[in-house]
């Protein structure tokens, strides 16, 4: 199933839209501090292999990942 996605939803303060390479950066930054463990390779948090499970979710045509964009910041997603 393909889900078509014309406009972001866009408020005064918050922009919600389809996540795209340039945002994996911020949405690994929150990971790291809303859930870490969920990353935790038992050696701690891990960027790169967080970074590599949402890169393969951004080409997955089954995936829809979408950000919470604040002052021009990824806030969640």
């Amino acid at each position: 199933m393909r889900i078509l996605i014309e406009e972001a939803f866009v408020s005064k303060e918050l922009l919600i839209r389809i996540a795209g390479p340039a945002d994996l950066e911020g949405i690994i930054n929150v990971v790291a501090t809303t859930f870490p463990q969920d990353f935790d390779y038992s050696n701690g948090f891990d960027r790169t292999q967080c970074r590599s499970f949402f890169r393969r979710a951004l080409i997955d045509p089954n995936e829809l990942l979408v950000v919470a964009i604040h002052s021009n910041e990824v806030v969640g997603f």
